[in-house]
């Protein structure tokens, strides 16, 4: 399905569609969350928050610490071990670490940049 088609079963006009820049390089779930008018984005600072560990099948891997989330029995808690997100567009790392982003837009679960933000939420909203 080509974006203008998507944008139309979503229930854009033409002049919302108009007011979005050409999405053509978007996967689905970008797509998902560009057109998902239930979210409320608001702006943060990034803040290192607890992670754990567990290890399966011979590999280690690291999940976030979230509300509600029951852990594995075998978790380690590594307290600030999540220190990152990604913009759910441009994969740009948003952190409290030097040399990165420090703040970006979030609905609680995806994170964006204040790039993709501005380009591509703010005209929907206008």
């Amino acid at each position: 399905m080509c974006c203008a088609s998507f944008l139309k079963k979503h229930g854009f006009t033409m002049t919302e569609q108009n007011k979005i820049p050409n999405i053509d390089w978007m996967i689905p779930s970008q797509l998902d969350i560009l057109y998902d008018r239930s979210k409320t984005w608001t702006k943060q600072t990034f803040r290192s928050s607890a992670a754990y560990w567990v290890s399966a099948k011979g590999a280690t891997i690291k999940g976030k610490i979230s509300e509600g989330n029951e852990l594995p029995p075998d978790a380690i808690i590594e307290d600030k071990g999540w220190d990152h997100e990604h913009c759910a567009f441009c994969y740009e790392t948003i952190s409290e670490y030097p040399d990165y982003q420090h703040e970006g837009y979030t609905d609680g679960k995806d994170w964006l940049c204040i790039k993709c933000y501005s380009e591509y939420i703010l005209p929907q909203t206008k």
